[in-house]
């Protein structure tokens, strides 16, 4: 039997699983998810994140606002005027870095990427303050008002949650 945690609005959980047929599955957050059965000696490989990539109008404007709503710093600055923001320890470590690609024009439709952010050492009201500082502005996205989480927008319109767990910092 697999046992695995994962977070949710009121801390971690236990997730169901059992064996079908010599495959473990997995239920998690009401979806069902299988994984192969493999043996010991196998070694298992999984993609993980490395990059999240923006596109944006002023990526300077940009990477000041994030790299203050994430503590990164910029690791590189490109010819076209892009940039690449992340950790202080730069690309490869346990977060992902974020390049913001210049474009002259937005792309057409929404886009179907967010990101969600949770604080790491204050509350999610005086992270909300926080960010709104920053130049973060509340966004209507339809929210009823009951949600536990704050819908928010960057200063070029790219929506961005802010969840209410508080994180352990990395």
């Amino acid at each position: 039997m697999i046992v695995a945690t994962g977070n949710s609005d009121e801390g971690k959980r236990s997730l169901g699983s059992e064996q079908r047929h010599g495959v473990d599955h997995v239920v998690r957050y009401g979806r069902e998810s299988c994984l192969h059965e493999r043996k010991e000696s196998e070694m298992v490989m999984a993609c993980r994140i490395s990059e999240l990539v923006l596109g944006c109008r002023e990526p300077e404007v940009l990477g000041r606002f994030w790299c203050e709503v994430l503590d990164f710093v910029v690791l590189d600055r490109m010819d076209d005027g892009s940039l690449e923001i992340g950790p202080r320890e730069g690309f490869g470590g346990p977060q992902p870095t974020i390049i913001l690609s210049r474009r002259d024009e937005p792309e057409k439709g929404k886009p179907r990427l967010h990101i969600d952010v949770n604080a790491t050492d204050r509350d999610q009201e005086a992270e909300l303050e926080r960010l709104l500082s920053l130049g973060a502005r509340p966004a209507d996205i339809g929210q009823t008002g009951h949600e536990q989480w704050h819908v928010l927008a960057d200063p070029e319109g790219n929506e961005f949650c802010l969840l209410k767990a508080q994180l352990d910092p990395l």
